[in-house]
């Protein structure tokens, strides 16, 4: 006795195409802390004084222009700003232009609707 099983695999279905293109695959991206050194010896050093505002939160980078930071330094920051949950900047001289070039080294931004000019930005995550 023969038994024959079928799949159902036409050659119909076997030709058939997505309608829609394949979703690329999403590769997580490591926040910027990551690559940082966990010293901080290159943002540090650039700072005429470091001012810990508290004993667990707050710092004041003192003598630090923001418009000068190296990639290291901005990596530096970003672990510094997570370990220390704020970090203090004074008497900067950046531009808006330059406020939103810095952003965008730390993740992707999203236009804050309550701001008129599309350079406010709010930053949601990894690029």
């Amino acid at each position: 006795m023969t038994t024959i099983t079928t799949t159902g695999l036409t050659q119909k279905v076997l030709d058939s195409r997505p309608p829609h293109p394949p979703v690329a695959e999403i590769v997580e991206v490591q926040d910027r802390a990551a690559f940082a050194d966990p010293a901080k010896t290159s943002l540090l050093s650039a700072a005429t004084k470091v001012r810990h505002l508290t004993p667990y939160i707050g710092t004041e980078l003192v003598g630090v222009q923001l418009s000068t930071l190296t990639p290291a330094q901005k990596d530096e920051l970003a672990l510094l700003a997570a370990e220390r949950g704020v970090v203090f900047f004074r008497d900067q001289d950046l531009t808006i232009d330059q406020q939103y070039e810095l952003t965008t080294h730390f993740g992707v931004q999203d236009r804050d609707p309550n701001q008129v000019d599309p350079r406010h930005v709010t930053i949601l995550g990894h690029d």
